[in-house]
Parts: C-alpha cells; sequence; structure tokens
C-alpha cells in the first residue's frame, strides 16, 4: 500500500475458524464474498484496501499486519458477524 493516504487506507479481515485454511476462489465463503462486496465499494468510494496475505493466521496477527501497513481501520468479518448482518470495525487511529 506504499503511497496510499493512510486516512483512506482501510484493512478487511475475514476470521476463519482456528485450524481450517482460508477457502479457495472456487470455493468461497458467505464472509469471503462478503469481504469482495465491501472491498469493492469501498474501493468505488476512494479507499485503498488492505487484506492480509495470509487469513489463517490468528486475528491479532492479522491487526498487527494491518497496523503495520498504517491501516486507519479494519473491518472484521467472522460467523459472528455474518450471523447478525454486521461487521466489527476497529478504528486504528482512536484505538477502539
Amino acid at each position: 500500500m506504499l503511497g496510499a493516504d493512510p486516512k483512506r487506507l482501510i484493512g478487511i479481515a475475514v476470521v476463519h475458524p482456528r485450524g481450517t485454511a482460508a477457502p479457495s476462489i472456487d470455493r468461497l465463503t458467505p464472509k469471503d464474498s462478503l469481504a469482495a462486496v465491501l472491498a469493492c465499494k469501498l474501493r468505488r468510494a476512494g479507499y485503498a484496501i488492505f487484506q492480509p496475505d495470509d487469513t489463517t493466521i490468528a486475528i491479532g496477527k492479522q491487526l498487527k499486519h494491518a497496523n503495520r501497513a498504517n491501516v486507519c481501520g479494519m473491518i472484521l468479518i467472522g460467523d459472528d458477524e455474518l450471523a447478525t448482518n454486521q461487521v466489527t470495525i476497529k478504528d486504528f487511529t482512536s484505538g477502539e
């Protein structure tokens, strides 16, 4: 994300259960599909998107990678979020 305005850089992380591999492109889960739709909409709105290279690592490590990439926030999509039709947002500027 070199050259991206940190105020316009948002991360998206799909939270997979521990010990499971991220799905392949031909077997996307609903969480992955939601992440792709959100990424597309945010890009159209002018945001740069950061997505961790390895979604099989723990969410804490994904958040550390995003913080190192200087994102302003991270959208988390897991089973709970999918069940409630909401996402969790981690704001890196305020720490909330």
